[in-house]
């Protein structure tokens, strides 16, 4: 089965845990981490990388369909 593996990552998280603390940046990593959990199937996986990186596995190979996702996915966490 074709995947494409993506990584995201959160722009401009540090300043999240300097004006708010790590503990609203950690809240913000474990909501990121939910949104991408609700748009992943079953055979697909997301992990979190170091700091504020995430990676997704998904079962695509048409890079118009992986956008597509990737645009409801930051949508969601938007």
């Amino acid at each position: 089965m074709p995947c494409a593996v993506v990584l995201l990552n959160v722009r401009e998280f540090k300043l999240i845990n300097e004006f708010f603390g790590i503990s609203v940046g950690n809240q913000v990593l474990r909501f990121i981490y939910q949104v991408l959990e609700k748009h992943i199937c079953a055979q697909e996986m997301a992990a979190r990388g170091e700091a504020d990186h995430f990676f997704l596995c998904l079962a695509e190979e048409k890079q118009e369909t992986i956008r597509s996702r990737m645009e409801k996915i930051i949508q969601d966490i938007g």
